[in-house]
């Protein structure tokens, strides 16, 4: 019987998928679950920088984004991509409160930045509230990394 989690595969380079298919199922800790969302939505952002310009209040009025704007956003997605992927996938001890860290320091950067530099008060309590958040539920996930 094949239980949630579970990938019937065998052989060898997609052997190591099964073990990754294990750390997404549902039962997984959060530090890994945050860090596949947080992959997720760095991929998103790289793809479509207006996903996070909107909310930034650097959209313009038709929903498009500045070349230079996009770029940066762009920059933050494959921070945010590589930091999730190491938060996922970094096996238990020193290397996942090592991804526990540089994640929950990035969020609390980005709280700071969007915090101070965004454009309007809306959106820098909206955007930087969430990122503090985050930065917080990923602090707290750390204490039981191994």
């Amino acid at each position: 019987m094949i239980g949630a989690g579970t990938l019937a595969v065998s052989g060898g380079g997609i052997g190591g998928t099964r073990v990754l298919w294990h750390r997404l199922s549902p039962r997984v800790p959060f530090p890994e679950s945050s860090g596949v969302l947080t992959a997720a939505y760095g991929a998103a952002i790289v793809v479509s920088p207006r996903i996070l310009a909107k909310p930034c209040a650097l959209a313009r009025v038709g929903g498009g984004v500045r070349p230079e704007v996009a770029t940066v956003i762009r920059a933050v997605g494959v921070r945010d991509t590589a930091s999730g992927l190491f938060l996922a996938l970094a096996p238990r001890g020193a290397a996942l409160r090592g991804a526990v860290a540089v994640r929950g320091f990035s969020d609390f950067g980005d709280a700071v930045v969007f915090g101070f530099a965004l454009p309007d008060t809306a959106s820098r309590v909206k955007v930087a509230g969430l990122a503090a958040v985050w930065g917080v539920l990923c602090g707290y996930s750390g204490r039981r990394t191994g």
